[in-house]
């Protein structure tokens, strides 16, 4: 499984003109397309990320969030998660009473919302 991190943010392309927070709109079941991409970090420099963009009918639509720094910077050269689908498993709340797991309510406040998903296209990450 991966984590996705970010959902609550809306800056380097997590909004658009349908959604103020593109994040916010993932939910359990829905389907996500991962691809690689260079964003601007807080400083100006520019770093690589695996972005998570939704899926709906079978068309990719928002970027909703990332794959964690470390995923990314080990990813840069391979590109094994390029083009792979996820079938998300969780989206985690800060509500205790939603988001039981005081490890996934940690994630939420420390990445901005996070998702837990399932990488699922076939002889992935080989």
């Amino acid at each position: 499984t991966v984590f996705i991190g970010g959902l609550e943010k809306s800056d380097n392309g997590r909004s658009c003109v349908n959604h103020t927070v593109c994040g916010s709109t993932l939910t359990k079941a829905m389907e996500v397309c991962l691809r690689h991409c260079i964003v601007r970090i807080d400083d100006g420099e520019e770093e690589p990320a695996i972005a998570a963009h939704a899926v709906v009918d079978g068309i990719e639509t928002c970027r909703v969030g990332f794959l964690s720094k470390e995923v990314a910077y080990r990813d840069s050269i391979e590109k094994k998660y390029d083009g792979l689908h996820a079938a998300v498993l969780d989206v985690f709340c800060r509500d205790k009473a939603k988001t039981i797991s005081p490890f996934h309510r940690r994630l939420v406040r420390e990445n901005y919302g996070c998702a837990q998903a399932l990488i699922t296209t076939p002889d992935s990450l080989k």
